[in-house]
């Protein structure tokens, strides 16, 4: 009888360790990578190197191509590209993002998500790899 209670007894201290430790992880902003989609972007991008998607801003300037999310990382918002003043503005709260996706204005206190993109040059097209949360 005492060995089934001591089992129980590190049983429950083992699963007590395991949540607490997935539980400090998740408050220290540690997320599982998500599930990763493709996205194709065929046509050439606009003269100032930017073009606006659904899911992102993707930037073709000075040899680099990338592309950042438009999610507002303050509360979710969709955020817009602004061509004039080269910035992503959120409606909801008007943090501004630089094109690179860093903070310029909060309340946003983290940057915008970051995605990879490949640029092929023959045909001329561009693939971000967009990785969902």
């Amino acid at each position: 009888m005492a060995a089934f209670f001591s089992l129980s007894r590190r049983l429950l201290l083992a699963l007590s360790g395991v949540t607490l430790a997935i539980l400090i992880a998740r408050l220290a902003g540690f997320q599982p990578p998500g599930k990763k989609r493709f996205l194709e972007v065929a046509a050439p991008l606009p003269a100032n190197g930017a073009l606006t998607l659904a899911d992102c801003v993707l930037f073709d300037r000075d040899g680099a191509s990338w592309a950042v999310s438009r999610r507002c990382t303050h509360l979710g918002c969709t955020v817009n590209y602004h061509e004039v003043e080269n910035l992503l503005e959120c409606p909801c709260h008007q943090s501004r993002f630089s094109p690179d996706g860093q903070v310029l204005r909060g309340p946003a206190s983290r940057p915008l998500r970051r995605y990879q993109v490949e640029k092929h040059a023959e045909p001329q097209r561009y693939i971000i790899a967009i990785e969902d949360q």
